[in-house]
């Protein structure tokens, strides 16, 4: 089993989701709520009812070319330049209130929810919505409260190995050689082709 990650964190992310999907590839994505490429996967994932969709609680923002804010915009939740942290070391470093991490994580399930007509599950983003006794309690709280089961490494579903998710690509590469797709864990040099390619 293999499912999508980041969704809704740059384009890049949601045309190469849509595309595995589409190439029966994965069934599955988890998508950032405060990503800035949000309601594109939204509505790609609503285009595509079959994607079954998650919500990566995310309070870090590891990426260094694409960062993205809380969407309660509390500055306890943020770095010295107002986005998310990188890591999970510098999110538990900033010793945010529980209260703070709640209402974040919280606008995040509602926004997810409001946006995507099929999420089906939370899944802490890095681990960092379950790094601490605190956290994780929080974040179990709230899965029950949305009905929503808690996945991942830290939630009811262990990640399958790795060795089978590489046999599982390179069958599916083998099984799309010559059909014209253009899945490519590298990024695009041509222009993004738009909606009416996909």
């Amino acid at each position: 089993m293999i499912c999508g990650d980041d969704g809704g964190a740059a384009l890049s992310f949601n045309l190469g989701t849509i595309e595995a999907y589409r190439n029966g590839m994965m069934r599955c994505a988890n998508v950032i709520a405060p990503g800035p490429w949000f309601p594109d996967m939204a509505r790609r994932a609503n285009e595509n009812p079959g994607l079954a969709v998650g919500v990566h609680l995310d309070l870090t923002a590891e990426w260094d070319g694409v960062k993205w804010r809380p969407i309660t915009g509390l500055q306890s939740l943020t770095d010295s330049n107002g986005y998310l942290p990188a890591t999970t070391r510098g999110f538990l470093d900033r010793k945010a209130p529980l209260a703070d991490v709640e209402r974040e994580l919280r606008a995040q399930i509602e926004t997810a929810k409001r946006h995507i007509k099929n999420v089906g599950w939370l899944w802490a983003h890095m681990g960092t919505a379950t790094a601490t006794p605190e956290l994780k309690a929080l974040t179990l709280r709230l899965a029950s409260e949305y009905g929503l089961p808690l996945l991942g490494s830290e939630g009811t579903l262990k990640i399958f190995a790795f060795r089978r998710a590489r046999r599982s690509c390179r069958r599916w590469r083998r099984s799309v050689r010559g059909t014209g797709s253009s899945l490519s864990i590298r990024p695009r040099t041509t222009p993004n082709p738009g909606p009416s390619a996909m």
